[in-house]
């Protein structure tokens, strides 16, 4: 159970039996016991967490450039918060990761696609559990061994955002979006910025639609897997292929007349 008596989840309770497991049984290999008890003790099987992204989540996409216009007229900071959200949603790219991007990284041709190449992570931690001190952690990709990048092509509409955003911006740490004193920005910000331009968008939105800055990302894969292969849609994402069907691949299941004229051209007759 949780602090608070509730029970808690699946992934808590193997992870939590996973560890006091090796404790146990480096308590046997030194001899204090004579094995670990916990091997005859039976406990049910952890259910698999669900990995799929609700379609209700996602909501409608196309209101989101709507609300990220409301954010770039949010006042003084409004441009940066609304570049820092539009790197999530035509990038795809997690938040931590956008927070951590550097401006070398970031190739921003005057015209066509560009390039942003992921390698850092900033995921807010709390002060009380970084190295640093700071709230966001330095970390590498998620999932992925330390020093690995990912390639990500970015649309010429973000390449265009990314371009006024620096023209605009003194970028004295390197990273390409900071608070005045040059630090990552505060999500809790980053979260309020969002929250306002979705209720000025979307006033009629259901309370989960888009809820998150996250959901921006889940909104982008939800597009991309309309229009390209979901090899390309997963290596932009950071994903594996099977994860990325996994979890987005129930929420394109209503364009079958679309797949089935496409599928129907492809096949010889």
């Amino acid at each position: 159970t949780n602090l608070d008596g509730t029970p808690a989840a699946p992934t808590v309770r193997t992870r939590r039996r996973a560890g006091l497991s090796k404790i146990l049984e480096h308590a046997a290999a030194e001899g204090h016991t004579p094995g670990s008890v916990l091997r005859t003790i039976k406990v049910r099987k952890a259910q698999r967490p669900t990995e799929q992204v609700s379609r209700s989540v996602v909501g409608d996409p196309s209101l989101i450039p709507a609300a990220l216009a409301h954010v770039r007229g949010m006042g003084k900071r409004g441009p940066k918060f609304a570049a820092f959200l539009s790197t999530v949603f035509y990038a795809g790219a997690r938040p931590s990761e956008v927070a951590a991007l550097r401006l070398e990284h970031c190739h921003l041709p005057e015209t066509g696609w560009g390039v942003l190449t992921l390698s850092k992570s900033a995921a807010t931690a709390g002060t009380a559990w970084t190295d640093s001190g700071e709230v966001r952690d330095d970390r590498g990709l998620k999932l992925r061994a330390a020093g690995d990048q990912r390639r990500v092509p970015i649309h010429p509409r973000l390449v265009n955002i990314l371009r006024e955003h620096v023209a605009d911006t003194d970028i004295k740490s390197g990273l390409l979006f900071t608070s005045r004193s040059g630090a990552t920005l505060n999500a809790s910000e980053v979260r309020e910025f969002w929250h306002a331009g979705r209720a000025a968008a979307m006033p009629d939105a259901a309370p989960e639609a888009l809820a998150r800055v996250y959901d921006l990302r889940h909104a982008a894969a939800s597009l991309w897997l309309r229009s390209a292969p979901v090899g390309v849609v997963a290596a932009r994402l950071g994903h594996s292929p099977e994860l990325c069907l996994r979890v987005y691949h129930h929420i394109i299941e209503g364009d079958e007349p679309r797949w089935n004229t496409a599928i129907e051209q492809a096949m010889p007759v």
